[in-house]
This record gives C-alpha cells, sequence and structure tokens, in this order.
C-alpha cells in the first residue's frame, strides 16, 4: 500500500494523517479496552493490488479488512472496476439497501437509498422525525414492499441503477464484523464470562 496509490484514490486527502489517525485510534481503544472494532475497506478497482491495501491494514492492527465491489453512483465509469462479476440478479432478488441502510445527508434529509446522493427523493429529515419514525415510515415501507414484491424497477430511483446487482444478502460485512470482534478480543485479552 502505497501514499501514491492512495492519492490516486482519494485526491486531496493526506495519507500520512490517515496512517497516523488510524494507529492513534488503534492505541486509543486498546488501552481503553473498548469494545470498538476497528475494520477498514478497500474498493477492488482497477489500479489497486487489493490483496496488498488489505496486507497493509491488517498488519496495521485494524480488526478486520472488507473488499468491496466497485460502485458507480450512477455516474462513475463501470471500466473502473477490477471485478464486474455480480452478487444478485437484480430480475429475481430484491436489493438489499431499503432493509439494511439509511443515508442522511449534512441537512438531516434522508435518502430512501444511499445511492441518492443528491436526495432527489427524500423520505424525511431527522431534524422534524426521529430516525425510528423515518425508517418505519410510510414512504419507507413502501419503497421495501415494491422491492419485496420485485417491483423495485419501478421506482422512480432503481429503474437504471448500474449497482444493483453488486449489493447481496449475504455482504461480507457481517462476516468481517464478527470476525473483527475475535481478533479484538484475542488482541486485548477478552475472555467470555462464563456460561
Amino acid at each position: 500500500m502505497s501514499s501514491v496509490c492512495y492519492e490516486r484514490a482519494r485526491a486531496k486527502l493526506n495519507w500520512d494523517r490517515l496512517v497516523r489517525n488510524v494507529t492513534r485510534t488503534i492505541a486509543i481503544r486498546d488501552a481503553l479496552q473498548a469494545p470498538s472494532r476497528i475494520i477498514a475497506s478497500g474498493i477492488i478497482q482497477q489500479g489497486v493490488e487489493i490483496d496488498a491495501v488489505e496486507r497493509f491494514w491488517r498488519e496495521l492492527g485494524v480488526d478486520g479488512f472488507i473488499q468491496r465491489k466497485f460502485l458507480t453512483w450512477g455516474w462513475l465509469d463501470t471500466s473502473m472496476s477490477a471485478d464486474r462479476r455480480g452478487f444478485i440478479d437484480p430480475q429475481t432478488t430484491p436489493c438489499p439497501y431499503p432493509f439494511e441502510r439509511m443515508g442522511v445527508d449534512a441537512k438531516g434529509n434522508v435518502m430512501l437509498c444511499i445511492h441518492d446522493l443528491k436526495v432527489e427523493r427524500p423520505g424525511g429529515n431527522i431534524t422534524e422525525r426521529s430516525i425510528q419514525e423515518i425508517w418505519l415510515s410510510d414512504a419507507m415501507r413502501e419503497f421495501r414492499a415494491m422491492h419485496l414484491a420485485l417491483r423495485g424497477r419501478e421506482h422512480p430511483l432503481c429503474a437504471d441503477c448500474p449497482d444493483w446487482e453488486y449489493r447481496t444478502w449475504t455482504h461480507p460485512y457481517y462476516r468481517v464484523a464478527a470476525e473483527a470482534e475475535e481478533t479484538r478480543r484475542r488482541r486485548l485479552g477478552v475472555v467470555d464470562p462464563p456460561a
């Protein structure tokens, strides 16, 4: 992993500062014996040796690492992906995002889909309603119902989604989070209480 690779993928951000901050975060967590899991991720894209990226972060001391698919967010060039194999068939599988993720912009607007970066179809605002109220709102329930009925493509946000197939109901995040907890516990010498 190199600063050149990072600066190409994350223009205007500082590699050395990132490494210092992550190192400091791990040290503070360890000193406090805090329950936080520290998980890094990298995107499988052209020009990035993802296995080397994972090795770097694991050697630095993170608890877990996720190799994520490259997503276009509706505007990036798909040729930047280094792994274009999909996980699901949008014709036969509902998108998992409405069931597991909620995006909130800087003004508190909730996105029905985290890919709606312009918040063209807001699902509410957290300054006016609680996150729970928005998550359980009629708008969110209807959005999920369309997906469960395999009619998600009828919704304007989803009609031309280029990234649907790269989502998965068995996302490695859940597995990585469990493995990261085991790594954290070993690192800190945490012993399970007797059953």
